[in-house]
């Protein structure tokens, strides 16, 4: 069996879906699927199912199956950190008079098992603020000041070892129409759809809310660089998780945004590698499209950071590794390709005339 798929057994496994692996493992093949499973971000939730496998002696207990525990509880102290790095910015926003929920990440995790939550890899801290974009800029500017903006997000400065943005728009899409549509219904979702997480102190949104908006977030970077099996985890878990009556108000909009080809390709996934009931599934799963997909996905690693296609150094390594990226992409999802340029054009001047305006406007260089 090749080392490929080991690590989606050991995913199954890892999850609860499978008990065992088709056979046991060797020290070497030990070694490989740390490197797979540190390449996805996935970790900690990986070490669940080696430590049930060293139980059934499927995995000799090395110095690797260790070092891998010793990696498990760095994880579990990093999330109780940003977990209350989360309250701390939800109580402040709303302290400030701001209606914010706390998208993807730690909101996110608590849509897994109870032994997986405190195991996924955390990453920064990502926050919806209601209002636009002119709420959001005047925020930042008369808080903590700086000029790291985009579209959909501010980058901000109040952690020293987390990043923080605060975003205006949840997500984005290339295509000037799909992106319109997007924003429309987004803004459907207002403070009280938000679920207060009481144990955690902060806002996450409704599942309904995720079942679209991490699709976009999939769809948007898988685009763009790439994504990895943690932000396909994820969506896993929020359909485990969520109710099926959202599905009749989440199949129109998905359709509307273009999105129907992407998201039979990530259903496929969802059935094949996570095992999800089939009763989850608001899209039939296309097997050619998923097979790509995940292909895709475990050649770049998380965020297309581990693609060997592609060249990460030099000044503009970024830019033309996303325009090569998504060259090949075009086939299967051209919208989003084709209008990438133009997209990255206009959001080229749009971000210069807002920076000389925050220059110009506000209390920003006197900072």
């Amino acid at each position: 069996m090749s080392s490929i798929n080991l690590f989606l057994e050991l995913i199954k496994v890892s999850i609860g879906v499978k008990n065992k692996l088709s056979r046991s493992l060797t020290s070497e093949d030990l070694e490989v699927l740390y490197l797979m499973a540190e390449k996805q971000s996935i970790l900690g939730v990986c070490y669940v199912g080696i430590e049930r496998l060293v139980k059934q002696q499927q995995v000799p207990l090395t110095d690797l199956v260790i070092d891998w525990y010793g990696q498990a509880e760095r994880i579990k102290t990093r999330n109780g950190q940003v977990n209350e790095q989360c309250s701390n910015l939800q109580s402040k926003l709303k302290h400030d008079g701001l209606k914010a929920c706390i998208l993807k990440g730690q909101g996110v995790a608590q849509s897994y098992d109870t032994n997986l939550r405190n195991l996924r890899q955390s990453g920064d801290i990502d926050v919806w603020i209601q209002g636009g974009y002119n709420v959001v800029c005047n925020y930042v500017q008369n808080t903590n000041p700086n000029l790291e903006l985009a579209y959909h997000r501010f980058h901000y400065d109040c952690f020293e070892n987390t990043e923080v943005e605060l975003h205006q728009h949840p997500s984005l899409m290339n295509n000037p129409y799909h992106n319109w549509t997007l924003q429309k219904w987004f803004e459907k979702f207002k403070e009280e759809t938000f679920i207060w997480l009481e144990e955690l102190k902060f806002y996450t949104p409704s599942s309904e809310f995720n079942k679209v908006f991490l699709l976009c977030h999939l769809y948007r970077h898988f685009i763009a660089e790439g994504v990895g099996l943690r932000q396909l985890m994820d969506y896993y878990f929020v359909l485990k998780n969520s109710g099926q009556e959202e599905d009749e108000l989440v199949i129109p909009i998905i359709k509307k945004l273009g999105m129907s080809r992407f998201t039979r390709a990530v259903m496929w996934i969802m059935k094949e590698l996570f095992c999800i009931e089939p009763s989850k599934l608001f899209f039939e799963p296309n097997e050619k499209e998923g097979q790509y997909l995940l292909s895709e996905v475990l050649t770049g690693g998380n965020f297309g950071k581990f693609d060997q296609r592609y060249d990460h150094t030099g000044r503009f390594a970024l830019q033309i590794q996303n325009i090569r990226h998504s060259a090949h992409l075009v086939l299967h999802y051209p919208s989003e390709v084709l209008w990438s340029p133009a997209w990255l054009i206009w959001h080229f001047f749009w971000k210069k005339i807002k920076v000389n305006r925050i220059k110009k406007n506000s209390a920003y260089l006197s900072k």
